[in-house]
């Protein structure tokens, strides 16, 4: 009697112990990417697995503060990382309000140099709450943490010389397996050089391949040429830009483009801000 009470009683514990581990799901350790929908501009906010924050652009004006203090920062009055692909107004005008409401450790650029006011302002802010200041160059690196990492592939030196888009930081954020290639306003001519010096051949931290792909020059025809979208692969690509811009972006051949080679797209024009989140495996859409 007694050795069959103990393994009925070994059975009960080992059937809740089994249904213990089947319930208890650890958090995942998850980075999201949201695009916000600033209009006719960029802004992307990172938030990495232990909280690190960064924003790279800030979009016009200061639209980008709605999204930043409703959804994702709250109380919150820090955003760890800022990040200015180029000094374009539609992609650099919301820094001033945002350095203005925001505490921030670093502040990144370019070495491009253009004299304008906003441009004028944003360097007086820098020096009066910022910590540090970093001119980005090829391959520099930027660690968040929970080994999220930064990688910035573009420009190179004689991308400095022209265009401000040409100029554009191309960056790719890397978590795991999972990247995201973010790509400012960089032009067909910053793409074939980016396909030549960063070959595919492989995901992750290899080459340009990665899970998603933020497009060029919101959907511009100067951009997302047919050998730099296969090179990347995306799985999908995201498009920033502005319900019925005067610039007509997305055109539609790059719609087609997109098409031909069967890569879904989002576009913030007709869904609002776009989340994306990986786990460090695989990346798929969240709230």
């Amino acid at each position: 009697m007694k050795k069959r009470l103990f393994w009925l009683i070994a059975m009960v514990i080992i059937i809740a112990a089994g249904a213990f581990v089947y319930l208890y799901k650890p958090p995942q350790k998850t980075l999201k990417v949201y695009f916000l929908d600033v209009g006719q501009g960029d802004a992307i906010f990172i938030k990495t697995p232990s909280g690190t924050t960064m924003l790279i652009d800030a979009g016009p004006k200061d639209n980008v503060l709605k999204p930043l203090s409703k959804n994702f920062l709250f109380k919150k009055k820090h955003i760890d990382v800022l990040l200015a692909t180029h000094p374009d107004a539609d992609h650099v005008a919301g820094f001033v309000p945002v350095m203005k409401n925001y505490s921030s450790d670093v502040f990144i650029e370019s070495a491009y140099e253009k004299d304008n006011q906003i441009l004028s302002e944003i360097h007086n802010l820098i020096n009066q709450k910022v910590a540090q200041h970093v001119i980005a160059t090829v391959d520099t690196q930027i660690n968040l943490g929970d080994g999220v990492e930064f990688k910035i592939l573009s420009p190179n030196n004689s991308e400095l010389d022209g265009d401000s888009n040409n100029a554009s930081i191309v960056g790719k954020l890397i978590y795991g397996d999972t990247s995201f290639l973010l790509t400012g306003d960089a032009s067909i001519s910053n793409e074939i050089r980016l396909v030549k010096d960063y070959p595919s051949t492989g995901s992750g931290q290899v080459g340009l391949k990665a899970n998603v792909l933020k497009l060029g020059h919101h959907g511009s025809r100067t951009s997302s040429s047919i050998e730099f979208l296969e090179s990347v692969k995306p799985d999908i690509a995201i498009i920033s830009a502005g319900l019925n811009n005067q610039y007509g972006h997305p055109h539609p051949e790059v719609i087609n483009r997109l098409k031909n080679l069967n890569i879904p797209y989002i576009l913030t024009a007709k869904v609002g801000t776009i989340c994306m989140q990986s786990n460090g495996q695989k990346v798929s859409t969240c709230n």
